[in-house]
């Protein structure tokens, strides 16, 4: 099938079966997974590509058809589902910054994610994540050198005329 417009893609990803979504996406460089919009506004794992397998952890195998409020915490599923209907509201592309905690520690990802609506109805999001955790840790890091540092910062005060000069700590 030759793709030649948005919109033909557009409409392509919102409908193709779960297959044929797997290995378009696992066509892609980066972590991507598709969820699927309930008619009752519910959220249901389509699929997820192999390179969000391998940057997570957590397989097609494991997510396929799975509904989110089954496999997360509750605040956990609010604040994704707060950025799912938010994407679906605006009707375009969203991009953010989260946090994801895991068995084995935490990690930033920056999350974009695409409605695909048919018939003016959401159907299904594209998301796609870049792992964000080298980045915030780094400056998480530099944000405490910096605090460090200003502990041993002097600054010699100017004399005044007929006084000594102080020495102090800023």
């Amino acid at each position: 099938m030759m793709l030649t417009d948005s919109r033909q893609v557009s409409n392509f990803l919102a409908t193709c079966d779960i297959e044929e979504l797997r290995s378009f996406l696992d066509q892609v460089g980066c972590p991507m997974f598709a969820i699927d919009v309930d008619r009752d506004g519910g959220f249901r794992i389509a699929t997820v590509n192999e390179e969000y397998e391998r940057t997570y952890g957590f397989s097609h195998a494991q997510a396929s058809g799975r509904r989110l409020v089954d496999l997360l915490q509750p605040a956990e599923f609010q604040r994704i589902g707060d950025n799912y209907r938010r994407c679906i509201g605006q009707g375009t592309r969203i991009t953010y910054d989260e946090t994801v905690e895991f068995a084995t520690g935490v990690l930033w990802a920056r999350t974009t994610l695409n409605p695909l609506f048919l018939d003016g109805r959401a159907v299904r999001l594209i998301g796609s994540c870049t792992d964000t955790t080298a980045h915030v840790q780094a400056e998480q890091f530099l944000a405490a050198a910096h605090r460090m540092a200003r502990l041993g910062w002097w600054r010699r005060h100017r004399q005044v005329v007929g006084r000594e000069p102080r020495v102090g700590r800023v």
